[in-house]
């Protein structure tokens, strides 16, 4: 079948007259047009673009298969690879068989004579004020398609702002480059100028020549110089001492070496746990924060801070960073941060503390001194003690040097004889390490004193009466003991001693009253002695016999062998129980004895109740120590009864078992569940209860007058020339210890 329709298209065949067209200069293009339709193509415009713009048109007519040759004139406007085209029918006004082959496209070398400088970055800013070399890559082209020789030479260097020229060394290398067409070169540029120079922007000439055709190619750098705030400080130390203990003070010089006025504001952080503040600077006195304010360029000011060591001492020598950051009050507001270090000075330094109290002293008597020494400095010492004491005065023991690791400590005894020879004078204790030394001293008052002695005479418990200190054997615990002594004073002068029990940990004692005992006179003092609960059975707690006066210290020390009791006591809190609800109950069990007690606890409850122990039912517990064991009653029913609770294997323990009453919130007197008898079942069950206390009271005292007899006043009449005099003892957690007042013929010959 046959297409009826033309089909113009241009040839990709085209000449022109030159090889390389040159910028300005006419050419001419000659292009073919054909017909390969069927039919003729009447009135077909042909058009003629260059770079996307039309610059001439012609129209043709053709026959079937007819060609034509088309000669179109142009003066280039721009060098390089300039696109043109050739279009048919550009306004689509004729159907044609195709109408993807109406353009064809093409690139046509033009070329302009000279070189032609370039670079990809030729504005660089200076951003370190330390520098003072600054180069660029530039390339050095031929714009040419045809072969040039070129060369590159400076101008000089001019600042921007005031056209002022600077004496600044500008680096080139100034060889001919023989330069094919369109060939480049690379170079480099390179600046040499002073370090941190006025803020300003600086132009560098550059002047590129074509030497064949005698063009030249000017090109110009730029070199930024901006505010370079360039802070520092000057001190004369690489490190600061800083005391661990005290707030130190230092100062430097704040300087800026911007290259013109600047202003900074300032931040302290400190080390970690420390405290640093401004002194002067900041609007308030201590703020971790300051201005400078505006400093002319060069300017130096003088910064005092102060640093605040931490409540925790930290070692001699620990090294520290402190930051200054320094923010410029400029735009864009750069931050710097300068280290400030610091150094822990070594402190030595020691706090010796006397714990032992006394006054006037005696003569013939030992004055024992304890001592804590604690390192209070931050290094390790190695301290040598002196001791320094009064004439007739004698240590009876050693004090060797010793080490004390910086926060340790150290405690020892000083034990001193003062001899019948001793004057009054100054205690002394020096302790150094090399260059370090502390002094500690106290005063000591020898008196002239009375000889006073002390003669045990009796022990009696529970009327009964030892002549032996030891007793029975063993001391009871929690039951009161009278001590006698035979008092006596072989001195002329008058001896007024008080006397006065001093006991270890679980003893207590009170004495009675000491009238004036002249020379060679004697008096019975007696004394209540009391093991308190908890003390170990067969531990052996000491006391001491002291008779003091202003002049004179008499003591007599004493064992005591503790008796082995075994005793418990209970403690029930009252409890409110519901039908078929679990009540928890807390059940104390206190040991009043004085061995330990290991025991299974066994429980009963009352018939139709369930009980179970939350914890193992199993009692280990110490003299004086408390168990608390966890147990669950649900009652199944309601109704009253008993709970019984007791120590498994424990007959031998006094109170080992024990029972409390336990009752459903809604019982009548009858057992029977009710809402209205309730508080009369519970007011008569609280009248019985106080009478069964009360007369438990009764039995208790009456028994207690048996013991304790209170209405004997008789001097014992084998000491028919000496005082009998009678402690007053109270004591928590115990009655009145009252002595027996009856003495007795047996005093010294029981």
């Amino acid at each position: 079948v046959n297409d009826l329709r033309p089909d113009p298209v241009v040839l990709e065949d085209y000449s022109i007259d030159v090889d390389i067209p040159q910028l300005g200069d006419t050419i001419s293009i000659q292009t073919t047009v054909q017909n390969f339709g069927n039919v003729e193509a009447k009135n077909v415009d042909i058009s003629f673009e260059v770079e996307g713009s039309e610059i001439s048109s012609q129209t043709v007519n053709l026959n079937p298969g007819a060609s034509k040759v088309l000669e179109w004139d142009w003066t280039p406007l721009s060098d390089g690879s300039i696109p043109v085209s050739f279009v048919v029918d550009p306004d689509n006004l004729i159907e044609e068989i195709s109408e993807s082959n109406n353009r064809f496209n093409t690139l046509i070398n033009v070329t302009t004579p000279g070189i032609k400088i370039e670079s990809v970055l030729p504005s660089i800013t200076l951003v370190d004020s330390d520098e003072t070399v600054t180069s660029w890559n530039i390339t050095l082209t031929n714009t040419a398609l045809i072969p040039t020789n070129g060369t590159l030479d400076e101008l000089g260097v001019i600042r921007n702002e005031d056209n002022s020229v600077m004496d600044w060394f500008v680096g080139i290398d100034r060889t001919v480059y023989e330069l094919n067409g369109s060939a480049t070169v690379p170079l480099s540029v390179t600046l040499v100028h002073p370090k941190s120079p006025d803020p300003g922007t600086y132009i560098i000439q550059l002047l590129g020549q074509d030497l064949d055709n005698d063009i030249d190619y000017p090109f110009s750098l730029e070199f930024v110089v901006p505010l370079l705030t360039n802070p520092g400080l000057e001190t004369y130390y690489d490190w600061f001492p800083v005391s661990p203990f005290e707030p130190t003070s230092m100062n430097f010089l704040f300087h800026n070496a911007a290259n013109d006025q600047a202003g900074y504001d300032l931040f302290l952080t400190p080390a970690l746990g420390w405290m640093v503040g401004f002194d002067d600077l900041s609007s308030q006195g201590g703020a971790n924060s300051a201005s400078t304010g505006m400093m002319a360029k060069g300017e130096k000011i003088p910064i005092n801070i102060t640093v605040i060591p931490p409540q925790v001492t930290l070692v001699g020598g620990t090294e520290l960073t402190f930051l200054l950051t320094v923010v410029t009050q400029s735009e864009g507001g750069e931050e710097i941060e300068i280290p400030i270090f610091m150094k822990v000075e070594e402190v030595s330094q020691i706090e010796v503390i006397s714990s032992t109290n006394y006054g006037d002293l005696s003569k013939d008597s030992i004055l024992s001194l304890n001592f804590l020494v604690e390192n209070t400095g931050n290094i390790d010492l190695n301290l040598n003690p002196q001791i320094i004491i009064p004439p007739g005065w004698e240590m009876t023991n050693s004090l060797p040097s010793f080490s004390l690791p910086w926060s340790g400590n150290n405690e020892f005894q000083l034990i001193f004889q003062i001899t019948d020879t001793a004057t009054s004078g100054e205690i002394e204790l020096i302790l150094s390490d090399g260059s370090f030394s502390h002094r500690w001293n106290k005063s000591a008052n020898v008196l002239q004193t009375a000889e006073g002695s002390i003669s045990f005479a009796r022990l009696e418990i529970d009327g009964q009466k030892w002549t032996e200190i030891m007793g029975p054997g063993a001391h009871p615990s929690n039951k009161i003991m009278n001590f006698s002594w035979v008092i006596s004073n072989d001195a002329t002068t008058q001896w007024h001693p008080t006397a006065s029990i001093a006991s270890s940990d679980g003893v207590i004692g009170t004495c009675s009253e000491l009238p004036s005992i002249g020379k060679n006179q004697e008096e019975i003092l007696v004394c209540n002695i009391l093991i308190e609960e908890g003390v170990l059975a067969n531990s052996e707690p000491e006391f001491s016999l002291r008779l003091v006066d202003d002049t004179d210290v008499v003591t007599s020390s004493y064992s005591l062998l503790v008796e082995a009791t075994r005793a418990i006591s209970w403690s029930i809190p009252d409890q409110t129980f519901e039908v078929k609800k679990v009540t928890n109950i807390d059940v104390e069990i206190t040991n009043i004895g004085s061995v330990p007690l290991s025991h299974q606890i066994r429980a009963m409850p009352p018939d139709g109740w369930s009980l179970t122990f939350t914890g193992d039912g199993v009692l280990d517990i110490q003299p004086g120590e408390s168990h608390i064991e966890k147990i669950q009653i649900t009652p199944s029913k309601e109704g009253s009864g008993m709970v019984k609770i007791w120590l498994g294997s424990g007959q031998e323990v006094s109170n080992f078992e024990h029972e409390f009453s336990v009752s459903t919130n809604n019982l009548n007197s009858d057992g029977i569940s009710s809402s209205g008898d309730g508080n009369s079942l519970i007011g008569i069950s609280i009248f019985v209860l106080i009478m069964i206390v009360l007369t438990s009271l009764i039995l208790l005292q009456i028994k207690s007058n048996k013991n304790n007899p209170r209405n004997h006043s008789v001097q014992d009449s084998s000491f028919p020339n000496l005082g009998h005099h009678q402690p007053n003892m109270q004591h928590q957690n115990h009655q009145q210890m009252q002595p027996q007042h009856q003495v007795h013929q047996d005093y010294k010959h029981p």
